[in-house]
């Protein structure tokens, strides 16, 4: 169960490293993007987990640089103790890297070296006996291999499905973008059609937010009768929109309103019809 469960890890974790794939590609200058460059910084003060953390955001930019695969293979294998990663990082290693016969042989020899350090604590945490210390990878049953090839096998479909999925969706996200674009370029441009020439320099026009009540008199002036608390500047801005007109409704109430403009609650005055 524990070997099982170490598989579907695996696998959940290449379609996470695929699905934010991207038309960026880094590969062959890595160094450049700040992601690989904190990864190696970590590295070498031995903060290996998070090291891993930057190599693998890295690889959801460009997830076919084989050198960050190398890296992430050394990481796994050699201080966290991820054996099904480190064989998974090596295969790809040798996909995306260019070695040459010699290299690769090498890289197949860590992978075998992974392998049985797999099973051996495999065999260790479930109270079975221990292989042989002169054992190579070989020595394991065929079952238990075939069954981790296959577990490889799955990854790789998986990643190129999440690809190909993850490619679809950008593309849909792109098209809504350039729909979006030029539905507010429409409207904009419509905005634009349906407001008048040198509208947008027109001072806006000041209407009383309340119309007040008021009464006419014989000669047809207007009378308001002041309310509690209103002073001749508030009623002004009711009738005229501006408070710098109480002056003109003061100048209509000769010997009813003083030269500074107090008015009293209840008192009855004159509104000329215009400033």
């Amino acid at each position: 169960m524990k070997k099982n469960s170490l598989v579907l890890s695996m696998l959940a974790a290449g379609g996470l490293l695929f699905c934010a794939a991207c038309n960026n590609d880094y590969t062959g200058k890595e160094n450049s993007h700040p992601l690989f460059a904190k990864g190696m910084s970590l590295k070498s003060s031995q903060n290996y987990s998070k090291a891993k953390d930057a190599f693998e955001g890295f690889l959801a930019l460009c997830p076919k640089s084989a050198r960050t695969h190398q890296e992430l293979a050394e990481l796994y294998n050699d201080y966290l103790g991820d054996y099904i990663r480190a064989v998974y990082h090596y295969e790809r290693y040798i996909e995306y890297g260019k070695l040459s016969d010699i290299d690769r042989k090498d890289v197949r020899k860590l992978i075998d070296g992974c392998k049985k350090k797999f099973y051996e604590r495999y065999q260790q945490e479930n109270g079975l006996a221990p292989l042989p210390s002169d054992a190579a990878a070989g020595s394991v049953s065929s079952q238990d291999v075939q069954e981790l090839e296959n577990g490889l096998v799955a990854a790789r479909q998986m990643q190129t499905v999440l690809t190909e999925k993850c490619r679809t969706l950008l593309a849909e996200k792109k098209r809504l973008e350039a729909e979006l674009k030029a539905v507010v370029s429409s409207r904009s441009a419509d905005k634009k059609r349906n407001v008048p020439s040198g509208a947008q320099n027109l001072s806006p026009v000041r209407v009383p937010a309340v119309v007040p009540q008021t009464t006419a008199d014989t000669d047809g002036v207007r009378t308001y009768k002041v309310q509690a608390g209103e002073t001749l500047s508030m009623i002004a801005r009711k009738f005229f929109g501006k408070s710098s007109a109480w002056k003109t409704i003061r100048d209509a109430n000769p010997g009813e309103i003083g030269p500074d403009g107090v008015v009293r609650a209840g008192q009855v005055i004159r509104i000329p019809a215009a400033e």
